[in-house]
């Protein structure tokens, strides 16, 4: 009897054993199941954090570079109104070109004045001696044509005195020429009969 409790206490215990390493196996299974769960846990929620970091790293980029771009247009934008003010109330200056505007421009419209000036004067002295030459040459043709024209009175009244000499030794010759033609009428017609008379003899 004691031998079978004893038999049956072994294998009571051999059960035992056997139960506990299989529940301990189930247990340190379970365990690791859990584990690996948190892990699987931890690493989704630690990369939903890195996500969410990105989105909002992304986010804060994005705004920084639109206002980053924003403040440049409009700092741009100021900064050349600025200069531009700046420069038309004369702020900002070239040197040589104030050195130009200064003094070389003032001399240089100066000696154009002067050269337009001594020109006009050169132009209104020519102009006067111009007029003068042809009110000069005016005059000169003035006399030359009345002298020509009382030459030529002169001229005209000689040849009517000369016509007029020539007209009485015109008359005297026509005269004379007139006399001579009665003479030989006179003797042509005393020669007539004569001739009658031969012709009848």
């Amino acid at each position: 009897m004691e031998v079978l409790e004893e038999e049956e206490l072994k294998n009571m215990r051999a059960h035992q054993e056997e139960f506990d390493q299989i529940r301990a196996a189930e247990l340190a299974e379970a365990q690791r199941m859990e584990a690996a769960e948190v892990r699987r846990a931890e690493e989704k929620q630690r990369r939903v954090e890195q996500e969410r970091e990105r989105v909002a790293n992304e986010r804060t980029v994005s705004k920084k570079v639109a206002a980053r771009g924003f403040a440049h247009r409009y700092v741009g934008d100021v900064v050349s109104e600025v200069f531009g003010n700046m420069e038309e109330t004369g702020f900002f200056y070239d040197p040589l070109v104030k050195e130009i505007e200064d003094s070389f421009m003032p001399w240089l419209l100066g000696g154009v004045t002067s050269s337009i000036n001594g020109a006009r004067e050169a132009h209104e002295i020519l102009e006067q001696a111009v007029v003068g030459a042809l009110k000069l040459s005016a005059s000169k043709n003035k006399l030359i044509t009345d002298k020509y024209n009382e030459l030529q009175a002169e001229a005209n009244k000689a040849a009517e005195e000369a016509k007029e000499a020539e007209q009485p030794e015109e008359q005297a010759a026509n005269e004379g020429e007139g006399e001579g033609e009665g003479e030989g009428e006179v003797q042509a017609e005393g020669e007539q009969p004569a001739e009658g008379a031969a012709e009848t003899s």
